[in-house]
């Protein structure tokens, strides 16, 4: 209950920004999970 309090007392700004960095952290976990770091790296070495 007092983390509830603590986020509903937050600005929306916070709020967002701290639920996006939520759904960013869970994204990167389940790539993380399908493929493997060196993979990752090498895909994203290709891009940049």
């Amino acid at each position: 209950m007092k983390q509830l309090r603590k986020f509903l007392s937050l600005t929306v700004g916070d709020r967002l920004l701290l639920v996006e960095a939520a759904i960013l952290l869970a994204i990167i976990r389940v790539g993380l999970k399908l493929l493997p770091f060196h993979k990752w790296r090498g895909l994203l070495a290709n891009i940049a």
